[in-house]
Order: C-alpha cells, then structure tokens, then sequence
C-alpha cells in the first residue's frame, strides 16, 4: 500500500451515470456497483472486465448493496429489497422482489452475519429480515418506540413466502405489527450497524442506529429486546459514517463536520445489568414521552461508551470509514471527494492519488495535514487505544 492508482476503469458506459453502491462478494475479486438509475453490474476487480448485468427491476437509485452465499440483496429508492440468485451457466438471473414494509425511500443496510438484514429509511423506519425467507422479523422506529413490533406466520404458511405473512394484533400502544404503511416519522435514519460478533439477547445491543438528531441508538432485535441505550458524538453534528473492528471491541464512526471517532464499545450495552441503565421514563433525544404502560420495565443506558480519540479527518462529511487492521491503520473518504490514511493515533499518513508513502519507511509518511484541517485537533489518546484494533 503506498497511496498510488494501480488502476481505473469506467463503470457505466459513457453516459453520465453517478455510482450509489458497491460492494465486493465474498471472495473480493468481484466489485458490484449499483447506479442512480438502478442499473446493477458485476466487475473483475482485477483488470476492470464487466462479467454481467443483472436485471433492472426498477429504475430507481440504488443505495445498498449486501452479497452473501451467491446471492445479492439490493436495496433504494425504490423501497424494497430485490434478491438476486447468481445463474450457473447460461441461465438466467432469477431474482425475488421482497414484500414492501417501507413507506419511504431506504436510505442504509447491513447485514448480520448470513442471518440477517436491516433496511432503514428516512422516515426513521428500521426493518430487520430473515437473509433466506425474506420475511420481515422485527421493525421499529427510532423516533417513536423502543420495542421491536413482531411479524408471526401463519402455521400452514410457507416460510419462504413473504406475500404471506401475517402479522400478531397488538398488546399495547408500543407493540404493533408491521403494516403497509407505517405512520410518518419524525425522525430520519442515517446510518444503520450490525455487531455481528455479539449473540441475538434481549440484554446485548447488535444493531447500532445512527439519527439525524445526532445520537446513535443500540438496539436488541430479539423479540424480547428493544432500545438499551444511546449516545452523542459532537454537537450539531449527525454521524454519516460507521464501522468496527472484526472482533466489534472498537467503533469507529465519521460525522457530518468530517471528524472520526474511536469508541471503546467492547462493555457497552453487552450482557446489561438492570442497575446499568435508567428507568426508560425520561424524555429521550428528539423522542415523544413513552407511555407509561410500555416504558415502565424498561431501562435504557444513558452513559456513553469510552472515546478512545477523535480528529477531523475532512472539511466535510466523512461517507465511508475502513479499518486495516494488520497496521493498525484507518481509511476515510469524503464528500470532498478524497480518500485519506490515518494511523489509530489520528495521525495523518497521506491522501490517496496525492501523497506516496511506504508504510515500511517512516520518514515517508507525511505529517502535514492537507489545507483546512486543524492543527491539534486530536483528543489525547488513552493508552490501551494502541492495538486495540
């Protein structure tokens, strides 16, 4: 790795099409990238060559791209979630459309390991699916309830037919089934995070969700779970970027003002006690008063996780955080449209296309931050941040 282009290729055509999404299958020769108009191509990463088209269902932005098991699970603007099933040989691509749960746009997606997946949109929508069935196992709503609404099949139905399902008559105000048309939110999801080391407990958050407001949100997705905790990065700023190591000890996360953080999660809403959190009878960030009825067995974690170190890493929003784990070492990419490395410590190694440096010889990692950037505007690192990575 020394920050220089080993290669470019055109990823659709000659007509200006911007790229929304990609992603690599799981042997990371292949790069699939998803465009503005819905169109959906499968590349070999290693000399640009296009190996296939899949079929446009609809024209419509693609904003999420998972591939899991010969198969790619793609969602967008279109509010559903389409299953493509790789050909063998010359046959066809055959492909599943999802059953529509989202009134909005999706926005953001992940995926659990090869169990699950979540779809958030903007109306502050989050649904989380069964990989194989396609079928709807939990949604909820980050600006108005902090208990999972539960789907339940019928017992002569089909697991793998989503068209369906049915859904259980509500208890209580904070628990409904999922319906065609969820109310409209008032609070919109940014970004969406699966902690796939973590076991599904009704005591262990494995899906992290980033608000407009500023605060990420740790959910438990087990039918028994619901909201654990929360937490803010910076003051009017809303967190437009998150990742983890492979072990989901650190979380790194990348705001709107361009600045990265590092956050010590390995304790935070894992295995919680009830004298861990507080009673869930306050009013929440941006959230209505939760009725009594539902919030009064709940207790939510108010304290945020260690921050580990923070620097402004771009002038703008940080879009996308990758960690090298083998040299301890960050990748970040901006709305500026530059990709930058950084050691764990915030230092600045170079700007890709720009800098050249050889990870080997310090003397040829820049110190000098590009024009814009603060000078000592990182945090002072703890100690046990070296390797924790």
């Amino acid at each position: 790795m020394n920050g220089q282009k080993v290669q470019q290729f055109q990823a659709h055509g000659e007509q200006a099409v911007k790229l929304t999404a990609m992603a690599f299958d799981g042997t990371e020769q292949r790069l699939i990238t998803g465009s503005e108009d819905g169109a959906l191509r499968f590349w070999d990463f290693t000399n640009g060559t296009l190996l296939t088209e899949l079929p446009t269902v609809q024209e419509s932005k693609v904003t999420g791209i998972h591939h899991n098991n010969q198969r790619a699970y793609v969602s967008g603007w279109s509010k559903q979630v389409t299953q493509y099933f790789e050909p063998k040989g010359d046959n066809d691509v055959v492909y599943r459309v999802w059953k529509r749960h989202h009134a909005e746009e999706i926005h953001a997606m992940c995926a659990y390991a090869n169990k699950m997946l979540a779809t958030a949109s903007r109306s502050g929508d989050v649904i989380v699916w069964n990989l194989d069935s396609g079928c709807a196992i939990c949604q909820f709503n980050v600006g108005e309830n902090p208990l999972p609404w539960t789907p339940v099949q019928r017992k002569h139905d089909e697991v793998k037919d989503p068209s369906k399902t049915t859904y259980q008559k509500p208890r209580n105000p904070g628990q409904r089934g999922i319906s065609e048309e969820p109310q409209k939110a008032r609070l919109a999801v940014e970004k969406v995070l699966f902690l796939s080391s973590r076991e599904n407990r009704p005591d262990t958050a494995i899906l992290l969700v980033s608000a407009a407001n500023g605060y990420t949100y740790a959910h438990s997705v087990h039918p028994e779970g619901g909201l654990l905790g929360w937490f803010h990065q910076k003051e009017g700023s809303t967190v437009s970027s998150m990742t983890t190591d492979s072990r989901d000890h650190t979380l790194l996360t990348g705001d709107s003002h361009g600045y990265v953080a590092l956050w010590d999660i390995r304790k935070y809403c894992y295995h919680m006690r009830s004298d861990e959190a507080a009673p869930f009878k306050c009013q929440g960030p941006g959230r209505r008063d939760v009725d009594e009825d539902v919030a009064s067995n709940r207790r939510v974690l108010l304290k945020p996780p260690n921050l580990l170190n923070s620097w402004q890493g771009h002038l703008n929003a940080v879009v996308h955080l990758e960690v090298v784990e083998s040299f301890q070492l960050i990748v970040t990419a901006g709305v500026d449209c530059s990709v930058r490395l950084w050691t764990i410590a915030g230092e600045y190694v170079g700007t890709f296309g720009t800098d050249r440096w050889c990870l080997y010889e310090p003397d040829t990692l820049s110190r000098r931050l590009p024009e814009g950037l603060k000078n000592g505007n990182r945090s002072r690192l703890r100690r046990d941040t070296v390797g924790a990575l």
